[in-house]
């Protein structure tokens, strides 16, 4: 969804004002970013930790 706003008026501004997109963004529970990657097989995780309200992983493809 994009909402589109007209001419800022503040002096130094934008021109006009950018695009704003909403986005969604899912929090994972303990575990479950865990299972979900553990079901792509050509996957190996180096690690899975909690970031800033969130769990994150750094994975790598595994050589065939």
């Amino acid at each position: 969804i994009a909402a589109s706003g007209g001419p800022q008026q503040e002096a130094g501004g934008w021109a006009e004002r950018p695009e704003v997109y909403q986005r969604y963004c899912h929090v994972y529970r303990e575990g479950e970013l865990d299972e979900l990657l553990a079901q792509v097989p050509e996957l190996a995780v180096d690690e899975v930790y909690f970031d800033t309200g969130n769990w994150c992983a750094i994975a790598h493809r595994r050589a065939d």
